[in-house]
């Protein structure tokens, strides 16, 4: 018995986007959206970025993600799937202190943990391949005893349900450009197609590129992070 705003342009119900309209059944009519609507009447869960911080497990992350200023980023309505390493699994990687040094390294790593849409653990498939903000692929690997392991890192706390999406535990960070993922723990799978993030040795100092890295971030996480 509770109302619901509409949008025409684009066609939206209560700030979830209808992506599929129109679909004829005997008894009704179905339009598929991209994101749970819940009622006023129900308790709302906090933000992601909230709900992340309860479990004390990703300060490192949090820190993160505030030192780009994409803290505020993560409160936003949208649909956010986040694969977030925990402390442990930052603290896994060699010399992690010269690469968190490093504002570029950072926001490729961040891109690689989020995925537009809301994506529980039940939604993962084996085999399945998602997409993560910097256009890597991660290959989805789900074992007969239902563990899961993302880019070659193990899910080890899954659902973290927020208001604004999804935050699955992984014990390995995901490097991009690195051939495997990052050591943490007892992750299996396909390990994220590398991609150049510059050559030399030497971290590129920033650019242009990495400006407009950090735009895009900025722009695309309220829009799916669907939050690093």
């Amino acid at each position: 018995g509770e109302n619901a705003t509409l949008m025409a342009d684009p066609p939206m119900i209560e700030g979830s986007n209808i992506i599929a309209a129109d679909i004829a059944a005997d008894n009704g009519v179905v339009h598929v959206i991209d994101f749970p609507i819940v009622p006023p009447s129900i308790p709302v869960l906090p933000s992601v970025a909230l709900a992340a911080n309860a479990t004390g497990e990703f300060t490192i992350l949090l820190n993160l993600v505030a030192g780009v200023g994409l803290d505020g980023q993560l409160s936003q309505p949208g649909a956010l799937t986040i694969f977030a390493p925990t402390d442990d699994a930052f603290a896994a990687i060699p010399n992690v202190e010269e690469l968190l040094a490093d504002t570029n390294a950072v926001i490729g790593i961040l891109m690689g943990h989020v995925v537009g849409g809301y994506l529980t653990s039940d939604m993962l498939e084996d085999g399945q391949s998602i997409t993560a903000l910097n256009q890597e692929s991660l290959t989805v690997s789900k074992s007969m005893d239902g563990t899961i392991s993302v880019g070659g890192a193990t899910v080890v706390m899954p659902d973290i349900l927020g208001s604004n999406g999804v935050v699955h535990a992984i014990d390995r960070v995901i490097l991009p450009g690195a051939p495997t993922a990052a050591p943490g723990g007892g992750g299996s799978g396909p390990a994220p197609t590398p991609t150049s993030t510059g050559g030399g040795g030497e971290p590129e100092p920033p650019s242009s590129a990495m400006s407009a890295s950090l735009s895009f971030l900025a722009m695309a996480v309220p829009a799916f992070f669907c939050a690093l």
